[in-house]
């Protein structure tokens, strides 16, 4: 709650606070553009670079700064691998370590996650945006896994016991994971006339609070929009259709009590025992088809909404405020 009362404070604050105007929100270097947006405030000429050249060819070219605040929501189907479980058995001075390898199991597991970003970016080049990512990352593992064989080993000094079950059990408990997240971003944007193309990549990595680890993913977005005005051949709006490539891992930990399991299995491995496993999406599901638009509220200020379907359902809201 806290994280989203401070948002909202900064979009309040982006919204009232500056007097200068953006020359382009967002689409990048638009060449012969069918639509232009007033200049006004102080011109900028070091960033982006050329730009001062392209602009005296009446080419349509980006303020230099910018400042927007992103939230990427999505849902999708994984599965679980390199799942393994570790206990402690009585030994004669001190525990054994006692580990379980999953043999078989089937499976019906999902991750939803929710990131929340503020994400300020320069225009390097008319054509280059580049950005950083400051955010918060929350989500939810969902490892419906019913485990049918396992094997028990316990390694103690020189000797190794080995011990088939051929019993089942599942692993029901959804963790949740919280943390915040930092990466960075690049955007090559290309347009002619009232079309644009544009290419988006980002790498963030989160640190959840709930466990030793960090999660990292690869965002990568190609695109292609057109652009509308208003009567005065003004710009104001756009649509785009694409596709998403979302590169990222996951992993689930918890415990189970292995009366749970099997009740003779505690003279092996102690009454608790931890698990831990990885989560990867299948093959071929890494990339999905998007739609998205934008509307600008005025010179400066621009909110877009993107939409993700098959074979992951995902959502993206983002506002922008240019100067």
């Amino acid at each position: 709650m806290k994280l989203t009362a401070n948002i909202l404070t900064l979009l309040v604050i982006l919204l009232v606070a500056s007097h200068t105007k953006a020359q382009n929100t967002g689409y990048g270097f638009i060449i012969n553009s069918k639509f232009k947006i007033p200049q006004t405030g102080k011109k900028l000429v070091v960033f982006p670079l050329l730009n001062k050249n392209q602009n005296e060819k009446g080419n349509l070219t980006p303020k230099p700064f910018g400042v927007s605040v992103h939230s990427f929501y999505y849902n999708q189907d994984y599965y679980g691998t390199e799942l393994q479980m570790v206990g402690e058995g009585k030994g004669t001075n001190e525990p054994i370590p006692v580990t379980i390898y999953v043999d078989s199991m089937y499976q019906n597991t999902s991750v939803m996650e929710l990131k929340t970003q503020i994400r300020p970016n320069i225009w390097l080049f008319p054509f280059l945006n580049i950005y950083g990512i400051i955010g918060y990352t929350a989500g939810q593992v969902n490892p419906n896994i019913t485990v049918t064989q396992f094997h028990v080993e316990i390694v103690n000094e020189a000797d190794t016991i080995y011990q088939a079950f051929d019993t089942s059990f599942s692993i029901t408990e959804k963790p949740v994971f919280h943390g915040p997240s930092f990466g960075v971003g690049a955007t090559l944007s290309l347009g002619f006339s009232r079309f644009f193309l544009l290419v988006d990549y980002n790498f963030v990595m989160s640190n959840p609070l709930q466990v030793d680890g960090k999660l990292r993913s690869h965002l990568i977005a190609p695109k292609a929009g057109i652009l509308f005005g208003n009567k005065k051949g003004q710009m104001k709006s756009a649509l785009w259709i694409g596709a998403m490539g979302f590169y990222n891992n996951q992993f689930f930990s918890g415990e189970l009590d292995v009366r749970d399991i099997f009740r003779e299995l505690e003279n092996w491995t102690g009454r608790y025992i931890d698990y831990r496993g990885d989560v990867k999406a299948y093959e071929g599901q890494q990339w999905n088809f998007i739609f998205g638009g934008s509307w600008m509220f005025n010179d400066y200020n621009k909110l877009s909404f993107e939409v993700g379907v098959y074979p992951r359902m995902q959502a993206t809201l983002s506002y922008n405020r240019s100067f």
